[in-house]
């Protein structure tokens, strides 16, 4: 089903994004990493077939990085046939009420906007 599609995959550095992206390889795809982190992108893709996974640095709350994204992911490989938008973020760990108005922010521009 996913054979020679091409996926980005958001916070794909470690966890869960790296899990998603190591079964689309093994069922044929080919990925598009994205994290905020370059290094630890290129540590993963060493780890897959070179010919099936790029690294992309993005912060997917900035509209402008994720038109970037896009774009290299499309001038990689040709197209981009998915999008598995995993990137999250959890700033603050406490009672909802004590929240400060920062973490709430960060919350909305990754978790919703991005």
């Amino acid at each position: 089903m996913l054979k020679d599609k091409v996926i980005v995959i958001t916070g794909a550095s470690r966890g869960i994004g790296e899990a998603i992206a190591r079964a689309c390889i093994d069922v044929g795809a080919k990925v598009a990493l994205a994290s905020r982190k370059q290094a630890d992108l290129d540590r993963v893709v060493s780890t897959l077939p070179a010919e099936r996974a790029i690294a992309i640095a993005c912060h997917t709350g900035k509209a402008e990085e994720v038109d970037a994204m896009m774009a290299r992911a499309v001038e990689h490989f040709g197209r981009v046939d998915g999008v598995v938008n995993n990137a999250a973020t959890n700033p603050y760990f406490g009672p909802l009420i004590d929240t400060p108005d920062a973490a709430i922010d960060k919350t909305i521009e990754v978790n919703i906007r991005g």
